[in-house]
């Protein structure tokens, strides 16, 4: 399952919050060979768990998270949800302007 996961460029990542038998011995492989992280802790509330999260998400001083994704985000729009959306931003704009003249404050 790890080979499998490394091979898609996914990484395996396991956040504990208890000490019970949970099987993490079994699942070391899995997290190490795909370069994910393993956190145990007793519960989700310690406050090593939550450095450790904090630390795992950190920025970078453009305010970037200092990791890297595998993955390409693509979107697709037809000229249907273009029209759309020109047509909801028109409306939005007349109801603003509506909205200044019949609200305005009253000047004394």
């Amino acid at each position: 399952m790890a080979k499998r996961a490394a091979e898609k460029g996914q990484v395996i990542d396991i956040f504990a919050g208890c000490l019970d038998q949970i099987g993490l011995q079994e699942m070391k492989n899995l997290v190490n060979e795909t370069g994910g992280y393993m956190i145990l802790s007793d519960s989700f509330t310690t406050a090593i768990f939550k450095q450790s999260f904090i630390r795992i998400l950190s920025k970078d001083s453009q305010g970037f998270l200092n990791m890297g994704f595998n993955a390409v985000l693509e979107v697709q729009v037809s000229i249907f949800n273009i029209i759309y959306i020109k047509k909801y931003f028109i409306v939005l704009y007349i109801l603003l302007i509506i909205i200044n003249i019949f609200f305005r404050p009253q000047k004394n």
